[in-house]
C-alpha cells in the first residue's frame, strides 16, 4: 500500500492507524518519488491526498492509472473540496475519506479498496464493482463529519439521558445489517448517519412532553409525531435529502401502514427506513428502559418475528435473525468507546448553526 502526502502529521499519522495492516506500508511525502517506486513495489492500493505541489492527486491518479488499472485508489480531500472528491471518483477513485483523517473511516476505505482488488484481479473494473453517480456522491459528501455528529449527540443527550446511547448503537446496528443485505458503500454511510440522527426531531418536542411519565394523552402524542417531520428539516441541511433524510422522516412507518407520519406500506416506506426499524425495535427489546425491563436476545428475536409483516419487512427481518448475537454485543461495546469520546463535550457550542437553531441555543 502506498500512502503519499506532502503534510508529514498526516502521512505519519495514517501509518500509525494501518500499523497492524497486512502487507507493506510505504509512506511518500513526495509524489514523484512515489510514482518512480511503483514498479519496484507494485503496490496493491493507493492512497493520495489531492492537493501536493508537483503533482497533484489527480495527476498521481492518472498515473497509477497507467501502471495498472487493477490498483485500487482511495482520495484525501478537504471538507471543502466537494468537487474535487466527485471529480476524482468519476476518474476511478474507489472512495475517498475527508481530513482530518478519521481512523474508522479510513479502516472503512481501505476495506472497500481490498474488495475493489479483489474483484479487478477477478476481471472486474472499479467502475464496474462501484458505480458513481453524482447524485449518490454529493449526498455522501455532504453527510456529517465526525465533529458535528459528536456534537449532535450532546445535544440529543441534553433532552433525553438515554438518547444518545440509543441512537450510536443503532446506527451501528443498521450499517451492519445493510450491509448483510448487500448495499453499496454509499448507501450504507447515509443509512447510518440517518439512524445516527433518527430522533433529532425530538429537540423541538416539548420537555413536558419528553419527560412525561405517565401515558400521553391525545394531544401530546399529536405533537410527538411531530418530531420525524422536525428532523427531516433539520437534517436536510446537514445530509442532503437522501436515503438518510429518509429514515430520519420515515423511522415510525410501518410495513403494513399502520405507522406514522404518512401510513407509508411496504416498498412505499424506503429500505433504510425498513432496516431502521429492524434493528431500532432489536435495541428498544434488549435495552433497560424506566417503564420496563430488557429481554434476552432470543426473546428480541421472538418479539420480531412476531412482527414480521406487520411492523417490520420480513426479508430485513430474514437477514437479521441471521445475523449471531456476538456480533450485536461487538457493535454495543463499540458504541460505549464511541459514547466515551464524546463525554467530554459541551452542551451546544460546537454545534452546527442550523441545529443550534432548531434547539434553541444562541438564538
Amino acid at each position: 500500500m502506498f500512502l503519499i502526502d506532502d503534510d508529514l502529521t498526516s502521512l505519519n499519522f495514517m501509518g500509525l492507524v494501518l500499523r497492524k495492516h497486512e502487507g507493506a506500508i510505504h509512506r511518500f511525502s513526495d509524489p514523484e518519488k512515489a510514482i518512480s517506486s511503483l514498479e519496484e513495489l507494485q503496490p496493491d492500493i493507493v492512497i493520495t491526498d489531492l492537493v501536493m505541489p508537483k503533482l497533484d492527486g489527480f495527476a498521481v491518479m492518472a498515473e497509477v492509472r497507467k501502471f495498472s488499472p487493477k490498483i485500487a485508489l482511495i482520495l484525501l480531500t478537504g471538507q471543502s473540496e466537494v468537487e474535487s472528491a466527485v471529480e476524482a471518483m468519476r476518474r476511478g477513485a474507489c472512495d475517498y475519506v475527508t481530513k482530518p483523517v478519521n481512523p474508522e473511516r479510513l479502516q472503512a476505505a481501505i476495506a472497500l479498496a481490498e474488495k475493489v482488488r479483489r474483484e479487478a484481479l477477478a476481471g472486474e473494473s472499479c467502475a464496474d464493482f462501484y458505480p458513481v453517480e453524482l447524485a449518490t456522491l454529493q449526498s455522501q459528501l455532504r453527510q456529517l463529519n465526525d465533529e458535528a455528529q459528536r456534537a449532535l449527540i450532546v445535544a440529543l443527550d441534553a433532552r433525553e439521558r438515554e438518547t444518545k446511547q440509543h441512537s450510536v448503537r443503532v446506527s451501528l446496528y443498521a450499517a451492519h445489517l445493510a450491509q448483510q443485505m448487500g448495499l453499496p458503500f454509499s448507501r450504507i454511510e447515509e443509512i447510518r448517519a440517518g439512524a445516527l440522527l433518527h430522533d433529532i426531531g425530538k429537540i423541538g418536542i416539548p420537555d413536558s412532553i419528553l419527560n412525561k411519565p405517565a401515558a400521553l394523552d391525545d394531544e401530546e402524542w399529536a405533537q410527538m409525531r411531530k418530531h420525524p417531520m422536525i428532523g427531516y428539516g433539520i437534517v436536510q441541511g446537514l445530509i442532503g435529502s437522501g436515503e438518510g433524510a429518509e429514515v430520519v422522516l420515515c423511522h415510525h412507518e410501518r410495513y403494513d401502514g399502520s405507522g406514522y407520519p404518512s401510513g407509508l406500506r411496504g416498498a412505499q416506506i424506503p429500505l433504510g427506513a425498513r432496516i431502521f426499524a429492524v434493528v431500532d425495535a432489536y435495541d428498544a427489546l434488549t435495552s433497560t428502559r424506566p417503564y420496563r425491563e430488557r429481554v434476552s436476545h432470543w426473546e428480541a428475536l421472538h418479539e420480531i418475528l412476531r412482527g414480521s409483516r406487520s411492523h417490520f419487512d420480513p426479508d430485513v427481518v430474514t437477514k437479521f435473525v441471521k445475523i449471531p448475537e456476538e456480533r450485536w454485543a461487538e457493535f454495543a461495546l463499540s458504541a460505549k468507546e464511541i459514547i466515551s469520546q464524546c463525554e467530554g463535550a459541551q452542551s451546544g457550542e460546537n454545534l452546527p448553526p442550523a441545529v443550534a437553531r432548531a434547539a434553541g441555543i444562541g438564538a
